[in-house]
C-alpha cells in the first residue's frame, strides 16, 4: 500500500461562533477573532456552523475507524466508537 498523503487543513479544534455582525462562523480557537482567521462564514444557520466546526474530530474519528478495522482487537473498535459518539454529541447537542 502506498503512503497516505499528508492532510493539510487548519488545525482544530474549531468552534462555531457568531461574529460582530451576527453571522455564524467557524474559527480555530475559542472565539471568532478576526475574519481573516475564519475557517468558514456560514450565515444564519447555527446547526451548519456546529456541524462544520466538528470536521477535525470527525476526520480523526474516521481515521480511528479505518485503523480499528485493520486491527484484530475489539479495543480499537471501542475507542473509535467513543470518538464518533463524542463528535455526534457535540453536533447534535449544540456544543461547539
Amino acid at each position: 500500500m502506498s503512503p497516505r498523503p499528508e492532510v493539510r487543513h487548519t488545525p482544530g479544534p474549531w468552534h462555531a461562533c457568531v461574529d460582530e455582525d451576527g453571522v455564524w462562523c467557524v474559527a480555530p480557537g475559542a472565539d471568532c477573532g478576526s475574519r481573516e482567521s475564519f475557517v468558514a462564514q456560514i450565515g444564519t444557520d447555527e446547526a451548519d456552523a456546529r456541524l462544520i466546526a466538528q470536521a477535525p474530530p470527525m476526520f480523526e474519528a474516521l481515521r480511528a475507524i479505518r485503523e480499528a478495522n485493520l486491527s484484530d482487537g475489539n479495543q480499537g473498535h471501542r475507542e473509535a466508537l467513543e470518538l464518533v459518539k463524542a463528535v455526534l454529541d457535540k453536533v447534535e447537542g449544540g456544543g461547539s
